[in-house]
Order: C-alpha cells, then structure tokens, then sequence
C-alpha cells in the first residue's frame, strides 16, 4: 500500500445503521477509514483489508435489515423496483350504514414482518395501495379481519384466531365491541312500550332500533329506504273535520349517546 498523506483521509466511528461488511452483508459497527468515496474498517491505514459499503437510504424507504443488505447487493433488479415504493400509512376507518345494515364489516392492517410490534390499521384506500404494489411489501405485510356490528364476541374469537398468523394483533383490536351497535339495534318492543305518530300501538313482540338522532323507529336495523319513527309516548290527535291531525311528537327517552352506528334519512 502506497504512503497516503493524512490530510486524504480520516479515522471515524459508527453506532450503526451507516456502513456494511460488503462480503458478509452485516451491519458494521466501530471505527473506520474514509479515503475519499471509499470505507475500510479500523484505524490504521496501513491495514485496509476489509471494505465497507454505504448503506443505501432513500427518503421514502431506508434499508437496516441485514438480510435486507445481502439480498439487495444479490438482487439489484428487484431493489430497484422495490426502492421506489412508499411506507404504508397508518389511517383507521370507521363502517357505513350499509356496513350496519350487513352486520358485518372488513378491516385491514398492516405489519412490520421484521417488527411485529409496529402493527397499524389502513382504511380501504391504503390496503387497496397495498394491493396494487405501491407500498413496500418486502418490510411490510397486511392482512384482513371480519368484524361484527352486533356480536363483540365474534370479534374476540376472530382476533384471537389470528394471533399465530400475526403477533400482537391482539393489541391493535383490543376492544372487541368496537362500532359494536347491538345495545341500540334489534330491540324488542313490549306491549304499548311505543306507538306510531298517528297515536297507534307498535304491536309487541316487534322489532325495533334507536336512531342517535330520530331516537326509536321500526325495524330491527337502520336501513335507507323509508321506515316509521315511533315514539314512547302516545302522540296526542287533535281532531279537525273529522280527520286526525298528526304532530311530531318529542321523545322523552333520549337515545343513547354512546351509539356508533351511521346515520341515514327517514
């Protein structure tokens, strides 16, 4: 090896996450030499055997997975096309009222297959995303759950089916009655428990749901299509011409304000 001034190169440290072995793949951590756009480990430039490569960075994707150094090294085509895809992005949705209608919804996440601990949830758009290969699917996978809208224990049972599959997915859906609605949907009414607006009795037995803003209304779920508001109280009919005026009447039993459910016209 030739004299080299000091002045051309310098001694420097690194915790990591900045240099690799390039025969082994391995992260390098400790002292090195920068000679120019070149790495060598150690302090002595007399002794510059082991050559040490720059970890690639990109700013929508950084590569610190060992294997993730070796495989790329081996694989350029494949690094060239995954490099270029973006972290998935956490986003959380909620279900619609046809979601309610159905009683049932799906839910996507996504994890971190190196990590398990950075499991995140994505709406339909970003799972979606996932899909169609524009998010990295190397570092990343994802996933989908059935969740009910009446039956919490369904959803425990669902969770609990998938924790083999996906570690700690437990702690992501940890509230199985989430958007869980069945404390204010397939009601039974009870005799002269409710009447129409018209001042007629709800027959009992009868199905019956809380809307969080109409409060009562027939049916045993929220649907769009046309269906009756109720009330608790028997509406008062004024009689003008021999034919029954009707009013709206005013509840005065609230609905309950922990509902989730969507919201849809009358």
């Amino acid at each position: 090896m030739p004299y080299i001034p000091k002045s051309q190169y310098d001694v420097k440290y690194t915790n990591g996450q900045e240099l690799y072995n390039s025969r082994t793949g391995e992260e390098y951590k400790g002292d090195y030499i920068q000679y120019g756009q070149k790495y060598f480990a150690g302090n002595t430039i007399t002794n510059l055997k082991v050559k040490l490569e720059k970890i690639d960075t990109e700013e929508n994707l950084v590569l610190k997975n060992t294997r993730n150094f070796l495989y790329n090294q081996l694989n350029p085509g494949h690094y060239k096309k995954v490099k270029k895809r973006f972290r998935p992005v956490a986003s959380k949705a909620r279900p619609t009222e046809k979601d309610y209608e159905k009683g049932i919804w799906t839910r996507y996440f996504c994890q971190q297959v190196n990590r398990h601990e950075n499991i995140f949830e994505l709406n339909t758009e970003g799972y979606k995303k996932f899909k169609q290969g524009e998010y990295d699917d190397v570092l990343y996978r994802s996933g989908e759950i059935k969740w009910s809208l009446r039956e919490s224990q369904i959803n425990n049972d669902n969770v609990l089916k998938m924790i083999r599959q996906y570690p700690n997915i437990q702690f992501l859906f940890s509230n199985p009655r989430e958007f869980v609605s069945n404390s204010n949907e397939n009601l039974t009414a009870g005799l002269n428990e409710l009447f129409y607006p018209d001042g007629s009795p709800y027959p009992e037995g009868a199905m019956y749901h809380i809307h969080p803003d109409k409060g009562p209304m027939e049916g045993a779920f929220h649907i769009s299509g046309p269906h009756s508001l109720l009330t608790f109280d028997r509406p008062q009919v004024q009689i003008q011409n021999n034919k029954p005026t009707q009013y709206t009447p005013s509840f005065t039993t609230p609905p309950p304000s922990s509902y989730s459910g969507g919201s849809g016209g009358y």
